[in-house]
């Protein structure tokens, strides 16, 4: 009895298949792991300061402070869940016959919708964003790469301008945006948010206020920063806006800034942490003062991604690490900044909060 022989599968077939598969398990087994983890640490996972008060604080500290850890255990667990299900799947098993056409096409498709997915990501829910300039120093420094949640002021298509759920900034939240100077350098820009709509703000010296009312700020120490890209060397301060605390550079210099501009609705009024060098809205409107048109932002910044050294190597360090009061000078001793830092929050004012606008407050800005 004679059996006739198996029909070999063509050579350049089975290499096409290989890849198609290769390829369809970094996407399934490291990508989509990868994104998942990281949408749940940015969405799910709460922060210190939202959790202020309450029993889920502690949790949220551990959180923040062990988050590469979290983050490869989330990783690991949707890997091995997305392998259980995602290898029972037709796609991914071996047919005894397969054509050189019908491989191409599921491979097009499937770099096609891994393709689209990371666009759709990019524009409506998380993206990144290097800093070119030393406006928000000593937050954040020239050539630093920031993670800017997309979602946190509500959901936009992309191309439209309308959000749905849109949602107010918080004071003292750092944006990021289109440059409301049409033409000017950068494209984007990053700052802080201080005015609401209604509120009149001005600015005594770099002693930012509102309503009426100066924002708390405590002198920590001196400040000196120093690199291929930018130098400051200016007084290191602690400001308190409601209930948050950040710093900022008081240097010697700035350009004042006698407006009193009220902030028109559907805007905020933004500042740089470096007072003394930086193009925000004190400097719009011809130096009468502007105000940022919610549209503009692109979402909020709140952790990092990666720091550039001195010496312009990239360091990973600081991977996911959200902003904090913590000084960032390579190479220098910066104990007596975070004494200086430490005994000012020692200190934190009881009123942090500003006076509510005047209440025939219009929207109108005034150049006076």
């Amino acid at each position: 009895m004679t059996t006739s022989p198996i029909p070999r599968q063509p050579e350049s077939v089975s290499k096409a298949d290989a890849t198609l598969r290769a390829m369809l398990r970094v996407l399934w087994f490291i990508v989509v792991p990868a994104l998942l983890a990281a949408v749940v640490l940015r969405h799910f996972v709460p922060t210190v300061v939202e959790t202020k008060g309450t029993w889920a604080e502690t949790l949220a500290r551990v959180a923040e402070e062990h988050v590469l850890w979290i983050g490869a255990g989330l990783f690991v667990a949707f890997s091995v869940l997305i392998r259980y299900w995602v290898l029972r799947l037709p796609l991914f098993r071996r047919p005894p016959q397969a054509d050189a056409r019908r491989t191409f096409v599921r491979l097009a498709a499937s770099v096609a919708v891994a393709a689209a997915g990371a666009l759709l990501v990019r524009s409506t829910i998380v993206e990144s964003c290097r800093v070119l300039s030393a406006s928000m120093l000593p937050t954040l420094e020239p050539g630093d790469r920031i993670l800017v949640d997309k979602l946190a002021y509500g959901f936009r298509l992309p191309g439209l301008e309308r959000r749905f759920g849109a949602q107010m900034p918080r004071r003292g939240d750092i944006v990021v945006f289109r440059n409301p100077v049409a033409g000017a350098e950068p494209e984007r820009l990053v700052k802080r948010v201080i005015g609401f709509p209604g509120d009149r703000v001005t600015m005594d010296g770099n002693f930012p206020l509102i309503n009426g009312w100066r924002v708390p700020a405590c002198d920590a120490a001196r400040y000196l920063y120093i690199s291929h890209k930018a130098a400051a060397h200016a007084r290191l301060f602690v400001e308190f806006l409601e209930d948050r605390a950040y710093l900022s550079l008081y240097g010697l210099g700035t350009k004042p800034f006698t407006a009193n501009y009220e902030v028109r609705p559907d805007e905020v009024f933004v500042l740089g942490d470096d007072r003394n060098n930086s193009s925000d809205s004190r400097a719009w409107n011809g130096g009468k003062g502007g105000g940022l048109a919610l549209s503009a932002i692109a979402g909020r910044a709140s952790r990092h991604l990666t720091h550039e050294r001195r010496d312009a190597r990239t360091d990973f360090g600081s991977l996911l690490r959200p902003f904090d009061l913590r000084p960032h000078l390579d190479e220098m001793d910066t104990r007596p900044l975070e004494q200086g830092i430490a005994e000012c929050l020692g200190q934190r004012p009881a009123d942090t909060y500003p006076p509510a606008p005047p209440a025939n407050a219009g929207g109108v800005a005034s150049g006076g």
